[in-house]
């Protein structure tokens, strides 16, 4: 989608990329700058919540600790979560967008892909990625990425060989209709911000305006 179609409206920022790359720290940097005037909202993956299993109890602290659902619950819940994303773009998202909102998702569903694990799902890119299809792409997704031995630094939750996997993945599995930009976070935060401004900028041209 070109940047006139954007034109005097807002934009869904998809925010992504492996554990300690820095992804709420660059959301926050994003939402203080130039996006500090607009009607900005942010979701974390999920656009509602599902009941979770087990009254609500699951230790969310260390989600790579938690024991994958079986297959069949694992593919439940993935077209749960898909049906969740389908009406939650459709129905709240790209209103909000159309009305001139910025809505910035953390994550969002080629996470489900790039690290099962997070969400107790079994390893079924192929499903994740059949149901993408019929999704709605974000106007711009932000893939944050680097040296998986920097990334291990800033979390330890992740091996560095899972972080280097992750940040494979992350240059595989995003379909090419998605409008996407790699952003390497050893570049000192101010910059990375800098270059995903000069992209937002580009697709809504009236944010320089009111930026002059």
């Amino acid at each position: 989608m070109s940047a006139s179609d954007h034109a005097g409206r807002g934009l869904i920022i998809t925010v992504a990329g492996p554990d300690g790359s820095g992804k709420t720290s660059f959301c926050e940097a994003l939402t203080a700058g130039v996006l500090r005037d607009e009607d900005v909202r942010r979701i974390h993956h999920r656009f509602a919540r599902l009941p979770s299993r087990g009254g609500g109890t699951t230790d969310t602290s260390h989600p790579h600790a938690q024991t994958p659902y079986p297959r069949g619950a694992s593919e439940a819940k993935v077209l749960a979560l898909f049906g969740e994303t389908l009406v939650g773009m459709l129905g709240s998202a790209r209103p909000f967008a159309r009305r001139g909102g910025f809505l910035i998702i953390e994550r969002g569903w080629w996470d489900l892909a790039v690290d099962p694990a997070r969400y107790r799902l079994q390893p079924n890119a192929g499903l994740v990625r059949a149901l993408g299809r019929w999704l709605p792409t974000s106007d711009l997704l932000v893939v944050l990425e680097g040296p998986a031995a920097l990334l291990a630094t800033r979390k330890d939750e992740c091996s560095e060989e899972e972080l280097a996997r992750q940040v494979g993945a992350w240059r595989n599995v995003v379909p090419r209709r998605q409008h996407t930009l790699y952003l390497d976070v050893s570049l000192p935060l101010v910059e990375v911000v800098s270059l995903a401004t000069a992209e937002v900028l580009r697709l809504a041209p009236s944010l320089s305006r009111r930026n002059m």
